[in-house]
């Protein structure tokens, strides 16, 4: 038994479920709950990707997930060797981790700063005590889209990694 390679692929698919599962969640139910609710749903947002630490555990998982999946596709792959990364199960492989590390940059990148930034401004509103001023306003809401627009892109690129990685045992 080899657990060098039992490690690595119980904590790249217990890592994946959690993050796929979180971010699928959140991009298609929480997101437009949190929408609906207007300023409640502000807050239940800052307090569940702040202090709640849902965006920590979300980098914590990803960046884990994207190791393992690193060192498994090096290993898979018989060190990189062209003729397995040609072959079908190899080709799924290929694409599903191509398409989990564009997801981790994604998230590293994009996402997590403009999370952090909405803290930020929305910890600026809180503070002010008063009715926000336009820039604010205006920031806040190209934040907000920008979010939106982000995490739902990631969130099918995430489709298109589980994908890969399912269908290549079976080809």
């Amino acid at each position: 038994m080899d657990i060098y390679l039992l490690m690595l692929r119980l904590i790249h698919i217990g890592g994946g479920v959690f993050w796929v599962g979180a971010a699928l969640f959140l991009v298609f139910y929480v997101a437009p709950t949190v929408a609906a609710l207007g300023p409640e749903g502000d807050r239940f947002m800052d307090r569940l990707m702040g202090s709640a630490g849902a965006a920590k555990a979300l980098t914590i998982a990803s960046a884990a997930v994207s190791v393992t999946g690193v060192l498994l596709f090096w290993r898979a792959s018989g060190y990189l060797k062209l003729g397995w990364i040609l072959s079908a199960p190899g080709l799924a492989i290929t694409i599903g981790s191509l398409a989990g590390l564009a997801s981790f940059v994604i998230g590293t990148t994009i996402i997590e700063p403009t999370i952090r930034r909405l803290g930020v401004v929305g910890a600026a509103l809180a503070a002010a005590g008063g009715p926000p001023s336009e820039t604010q306003r205006t920031e806040f809401g190209v934040l907000q889209r920008r979010l939106t627009a982000v995490t739902r892109v990631d969130a099918y690129i995430l489709i298109v990694s589980v994908a890969g990685m399912a269908i290549a045992r079976s080809l």
